[in-house]
């Protein structure tokens, strides 16, 4: 079998049908792999109603498995050579599985394919009145160049570049097809807490054989109101960790984002798992400088009041206060200005996600069918 999609989902069923007709409405040699995580909801009988496809694989678990272990026994039950982990709110682009062998024919089967998506937010998502959203692609890949291979040297400096908290590479699963080489080359488990995908993905540039990108949009990442986007983008990053069932701890841990406590979680497990990353240093300055950052966000927005961010500025270090707060203070005031002298209302949404545009469209199906052919 060629390929595998696997698809985790902890009470997804009202997306789950949605993304089912996205994948086994396409041709090709694939099957899709389910993982349902204990659900309450109607996952049971959605999966039934497509039980008569021999492509559809449904794992099911008797008690709520952590995100992670979820992905793992899916992981663990497919069979096809190049695997692609997609969530219940996602959908597959038409012909993706054409597009997809397309590019790897074109690049003599490369161990892992890179490609770009559509954004959809539904509405709801970021809060009970929030409207729908779209972005035109999910990460610019433009710096990396595509369509082309990723020689191994530039591998590892985006990965050294993770430790100064600059990402230059989507850390989203649904945009990497890997194969099972890619997979055995990852010592240990593939995916570990707290961010399964994060960890894998690193893992993948640093150790698969060979590597390519493209730019073609071949699915759609939704955000939903059960995905973790929801939390993130919410302002609740704290209920995202625990959806996720992991958490971060280190010694000199500032209170703050754990988006970017994870990630320097992640980062501490890479730099003892690899050793050619033992020489790696987990930049202060710039994983400070995050969380300030995120510190007057919340000031600004009104979700952390004048008392919490002075506590909070008191447990950073002298020096810190001095090369962190205040120039990033500065960064604050312009980009405030600047979004003042633009015009137009600014949101906590949009300070995240500047990308994003509202859409008329209220079902990532409807999107879907708005966008035109690749």
């Amino acid at each position: 079998m060629t390929f595998s999609v696997l698809v985790p989902t902890r009470n997804g069923g009202a997306l789950l049908p949605d993304v089912l007709q996205s994948v086994l409405s396409q041709t090709g040699d694939f099957e899709v792999v389910v993982a349902d995580n204990a659900n309450t909801d109607a996952t049971p009988s959605v999966l039934a109603s497509f039980s008569s496809d021999d492509r559809l694989v449904i794992l099911r678990s008797e008690t709520v498995l952590s995100v992670t272990d979820n992905w793992m026994r899916a992981l663990r039950n497919a069979r096809g050579r190049y695997l692609l982990m997609i969530g219940d709110d996602d959908l597959l682009r038409p012909r993706f599985f054409d597009r997809a062998q397309e590019a790897l024919t074109r690049h003599d089967w490369p161990d892992c394919l890179t490609f770009n998506a559509y954004s959809y937010v539904a509405p709801r998502s970021f809060s009970p009145t929030a409207p729908p959203y779209w972005s035109p692609r999910h990460f610019d890949l433009g710096a990396l160049l595509p369509e082309r291979e990723l020689p191994r040297g530039e591998r590892f400096r985006i990965v050294n570049d993770m430790f100064r908290f600059h990402v230059r590479f989507p850390l989203n699963m649904q945009l990497t097809l890997f194969s099972r080489d890619a997979v055995a080359a990852v010592p240990g488990e593939f995916f570990r807490a707290p961010f399964p995908d994060h960890f894998a993905l690193n893992s993948m540039l640093l150790r698969a054989r060979r590597f390519v990108v493209i730019d073609q949009r071949l699915v759609i990442v939704g955000v939903s109101p059960k995905s973790f986007g929801h939390y993130f983008y919410g302002g609740q990053q704290r209920d995202g960790v625990r959806y996720l069932g992991s958490g971060a701890a280190f010694g000199g841990m500032i209170e703050g984002s754990e988006l970017v406590n994870s990630m320097h979680t992640w980062l501490v497990a890479l730099r003892d798992t690899y050793p050619e990353l033992a020489n790696a240093r987990i930049a202060r300055w710039q994983y400070v400088a995050r969380q300030v950052n995120h510190w007057y966000r919340q000031a600004e927005f009104g979700r952390l009041p004048l008392r919490g961010l002075l506590a909070r500025a008191r447990s950073l270090r002298p020096w810190e206060v001095l090369t962190v707060m205040v120039p990033i203070l500065g960064y604050r005031l312009t980009r405030r200005l600047r979004g003042l002298l633009r015009g137009g209302e600014r949101s906590y949404i949009q300070d995240s996600w500047p990308a994003l545009l509202p859409t008329p469209h209220p079902s990532i199906t409807e999107f879907a069918a708005s966008l035109p052919p690749e």
